[in-house]
């Protein structure tokens, strides 16, 4: 099933129930906005460049920066205890089965978006050097 809301404005509420809504129907899809795109079950609407979304981008990273300050972790510390295969990368789902795990405090669909955010190369997997780029003020 597929809803296509494209050209439409639509507000935080709407965003929050599409997004729980296809958190618990994985496979469904609800796009909208100008720049609508789907990923991993987390629902993007809004216009890369919007200031919203920068403003969004940030708070994600800031949570994940504050919780590795709060549990004295260098990046590379989490992220070898995350993943399996030892070869410097994690497939999206074992990075979202991670940052659960490690009790990373944001809803899942958030550490979906955060995930999205962090595949900079955007070839499904986490890289050793892009989990790392999060420490870095210019990583927006």
């Amino acid at each position: 099933m597929e809803l296509h809301l494209n050209d439409m404005l639509v507000e935080q509420a709407f965003i929050d129930c599409a997004n729980e809504f296809m958190e618990e129907n994985p496979g469904k899809k609800i796009t909208y906005g100008n720049a609508a795109a789907v990923v991993e079950g987390s629902l993007y609407g809004r216009d890369k460049d919007s200031e919203w979304l920068k403003s969004r981008n940030r708070y994600l990273l800031s949570v994940l920066r504050k919780y590795l300050f709060d549990h004295r972790l260098r990046a590379v510390d989490l992220f070898n205890t995350m993943q399996k295969n030892k070869k410097q990368t994690m497939g999206l789902e074992e990075m979202f089965r991670g940052l659960r795990k490690a009790k990373v405090p944001l809803k899942d669909r958030h550490l979906r978006e955060l995930i999205y955010l962090m595949d900079i190369d955007h070839n499904g997997e986490i890289e050793y050097w892009e989990f790392a780029a999060v420490n870095h003020e210019s990583f927006l």
